[in-house]
């Protein structure tokens, strides 16, 4: 091999050999970061941990967690977890509601946030505010039943997809107390007689 040929390669392969190290410490710090933040996934008080101040989780990458993001009903850990934030654009695990929590203002003014990517929810979780401001928000997948007031009053974008998504959680009240489900007005227009028809024969009040 010429001397060139030679000096070529070995620079080939330092380059790799050093591309290699390198992703590998940036994995074992992304590990031990989130696996610290985290809990290694046992984690279940997110209150303000990823809003945004001025400071912190400004975007995308820094915002990258690694395992789902449960919020429990013991004490105020769903509160303003993604209050303000200025940068993150999708949630990128699941949030999962542990029992009857209050999404106090989980979402709340999340400008740049465009995709929840699922918001596990049962019965018991109520939504004070959880998606006030949220003016970006199109994406949002729900799994499980509604069955508490929400708006989505600030949200004009939401996709026929999230629209289809909420009213097919949201419980059949028939013979109880009614609840209230709110939308932006351009959404409302977009709504089919027959997903307004489906929405009342639930027995809950669509307003916009």
């Amino acid at each position: 091999m010429a001397t060139a040929d030679l000096v070529t390669q070995l620079k080939q392969d330092f380059d790799d050999v050093y591309a290699a190290g390198k992703a590998a410490g940036s994995n074992s710090y992304y590990d031990s970061f989130w696996d610290t933040f985290q809990d290694y996934g046992n984690r279940r008080a997110y209150r303000n941990a990823f809003q945004d101040y001025g400071f912190g989780w400004k975007d995308n990458t820094t915002y990258n967690p690694k395992y789902p993001i449960i919020l429990s009903s013991n004490g105020f850990g769903a509160n303003n977890t993604f209050a303000n934030s200025t940068g993150i654009t999708d949630t990128k695990v699941d949030i999962i509601c542990e029992g009857s929590v209050d999404l106090v203002s989980t979402f709340s003014a999340a400008r740049t946030l465009k995709t929840i990517k699922k918001l596990v929810v049962n019965e018991g979780v109520k939504y004070s505010g959880t998606f006030s401001s949220c003016t970006s928000l199109e994406n949002i997948t729900f799994e499980g039943v509604i069955a508490n007031s929400l708006s989505f009053a600030n949200s004009s974008l939401l996709t026929v997809e999230s629209i289809n998504n909420i009213i097919g959680c949201l419980k059949d009240l028939t013979g109880g107390t009614a609840q209230t489900l709110t939308v932006h007005k351009s959404v409302c227009e977009k709504l089919t007689d027959e997903q307004k028809a489906t929405i009342t024969a639930k027995n809950w009040e669509l307003v916009y």
